[in-house]
């Protein structure tokens, strides 16, 4: 079964999970599927006895799986994990700096991503230390 690690948009393992934002409360982690592939996937997480929903979560705790299904699966490599691309990470970083600040600077830092927002000098600096 083909898959791409979407969770927080790949923000842990694009910053060598320097950043991982989880709560034993709400732990989702999004994954996209093959569409034709989306039955097996539920199948297999059912029989591992973990929550999984298509699209959207419903009220859930702990860690769950949100399957996103796509016609056909585009993705880089990054650790031997099929991911989405840094640019798209670094766009969903900059539409959410609220949340994602920290891994934007380290993206930053690491890769010399260009970036339209501003990011704290302080979280630079800090980011700076953990490449």
């Amino acid at each position: 079964m083909n898959s791409v690690l979407l969770d927080e948009i790949c923000g842990k393992v694009w910053t060598d999970y320097s950043y991982i934002q989880r709560s034993w409360k709400h732990s989702p982690y999004y994954v996209k599927v093959l569409r034709s592939e989306l039955g097996n996937w539920v199948e297999y997480f059912r029989k591992h006895r973990v929550n999984v929903y298509i699209e959207r979560a419903e009220p859930s705790l702990g860690e769950f799986v949100i399957l996103k299904p796509q016609e056909r699966l585009a993705y880089e490599e990054y650790n031997g994990l099929p991911v989405e691309s840094l640019a798209e990470v670094v766009r969903y970083c900059e539409l959410h700096i609220d949340a994602f600040e920290y891994p934007l600077a380290y993206l930053k830092a690491k890769f010399k991503v260009r970036t339209k927002v501003s990011i704290d000098k302080r979280v630079l600096e800090e980011a700076v230390k953990a490449v």
